[in-house]
C-alpha cells in the first residue's frame, strides 16, 4: 500500500526524514513505516544535506559522484567483471556455467562516469524459490564491486539502490563475517534480516520482506519435515 497521507508523513518526521525527500512509504493497513530503499535514499540525501559536524552528517572531506546505471547485455562484458570480482575477492567463488549469465536466470548492471565503467552488481533470480509465499517476482544480490579509486564515494549504495527499486531485489548474499563487519551498511540500505544458507552463507533480507521470507522458510521446514517421514 503507497500512502502521502499526513498519520504517514508524522511517523516520518519521527523517523527524522520528510516526505519531499523521497517518492513514497511503503506501509502497512496501520501505517507502521517499512524502511524500504526509496526511505533509505531518502536518509542518505538528508545526511549528505547535513553539516559534517551534524549528528546526521557525513564525515568532512566525504564526496559523493552521481553515475549512470547501465545494464551489461554482453556476455563478454559480463564475463570481465566477473574476472575482476574474482581478483578483488578473498572468499571462495563457485565458477559460474555460461547458462547463469542469461538474463531470466541473472541479470548485470554497471556503474559509469562518461564512459569509464567504475563498478558493477549482479542479481539473480528467485522468483521459483518463493512462488508459493509470493506473487512478485523475487531477486537476490550476488556480487557487488567498485574499482579501488572509486570506492568511499557511495557508488556501491548508488547500485544496490537502483536494483532495489528497479528489479524487484529482496536480498543480497553474504558471508557471515563480511556481514558482521559491515551490518551498519547493509542495514542503512535497508537489509535487516538474515538466515543462514546451506552453505553457510547469510541471505540478507530486506526489512519489509522479513515475514514472506520467514513463511518460505517455514513451509520448506515443513516439506523436509514430510519427506523424512
Amino acid at each position: 500500500m503507497l500512502t502521502k497521507n499526513s498519520a504517514v508523513q508524522l511517523n516520518a518526521v519521527n523517523h527524522a526524514i520528510t516526505l519531499d525527500q523521497f517518492n513514497y512509504l511503503q506501509v502497512t493497513p496501520h501505517n507502521k513505516l517499512f524502511r524500504t530503499s526509496e526511505w533509505y535514499a531518502g536518509f542518505n540525501k538528508l545526511r549528505q544535506q547535513s553539516a559534517h559536524d551534524a549528528k546526521l552528517g557525513f564525515p568532512k572531506g566525504t564526496t559523493f559522484i552521481e553515475p549512470e546505471i547501465q545494464e551489461v547485455t554482453k556476455l563478454a562484458s559480463k564475463e570481465k567483471w566477473i574476472q575482476s570480482f574474482k581478483k578483488a575477492y578473498s572468499g571462495k567463488i563457485r565458477r559460474l556455467p555460461l547458462k547463469a549469465y542469461e538474463p531470466e536466470i541473472s541479470r548485470m548492471f554497471v556503474a559509469k562516469l562518461g564512459n569509464k565503467e567504475i563498478g558493477f552488481i549482479r542479481i539473480t533470480n528467485y522468483t521459483d524459490v518463493f512462488e508459493d509465499v509470493y506473487d512478485g517476482e523475487v531477486w537476490n544480490i550476488g556480487e557487488i564491486y567498485v574499482k579501488p579509486s572509486y570506492r568511499g564515494q557511495g557508488i556501491s549504495s548508488r547500485l544496490i539502490h537502483y536494483v532495489s527499486r528497479c528489479c524487484h531485489v529482496k536480498s543480497i548474499l553474504l558471508e557471515p563475517e563480511r556481514y558482521e563487519e559491515n551490518q551498519y551498511y547493509f542495514n542503512r540500505q535497508g537489509f535487516t534480516f538474515a538466515l543462514k544458507t546451506d552453505d553457510g552463507l547469510l541471505r540478507v533480507y530486506l526489512d519489509h520482506f522479513k515475514d514472506i521470507a520467514l513463511r518460505r522458510l517455514a513451509l520448506a521446514t515443513q516439506h523436509e519435515t514430510i519427506n523424512v517421514e
